[in-house]
């Protein structure tokens, strides 16, 4: 009555992207008074970012499964990939507040959900 789990190649490559994701996560918090330093902003625009994943959150909850449906999840997970990549370097190199806001809220509509 033994049973074994196989995994697939989507299996990994959502939880690798779901990895990252995390990890960006874990980093985020500990990184917001760099970030208002080297944008010379407020603890509450800095803040802003995180109010941005928020709402981004909600939005991927309502459009994901669409994009599932639509593109298969292989098609979903590398289009995920891709925007996540756009998102993070774009917020990596933002000058201001307001490129990075919304390059950080494309971080989470990216996100496996």
């Amino acid at each position: 009555m033994t049973k074994t789990f196989k995994h697939d190649s989507v299996f990994w490559i959502v939880s690798l992207q779901g990895a990252v994701f995390g990890f960006f996560m874990g980093g985020f918090g500990p990184s917001q008074p760099l970030l208002q330093q080297a944008q010379g902003t407020s603890g509450a625009v800095a803040g802003l970012h995180g109010t941005a994943l928020g709402v981004s959150s909600l939005i991927a909850g309502l459009i994901n499964s669409r994009l599932v449906h639509r593109f298969g999840r292989v098609g979903t997970s590398w289009l995920g990939m891709v925007i996540f990549f756009i998102g993070g370097l774009t917020y990596a190199l933002a000058p201001s507040p307001y490129v990075s806001i919304p390059h950080h809220s494309s971080l989470e509509l990216a996100s496996p959900q």
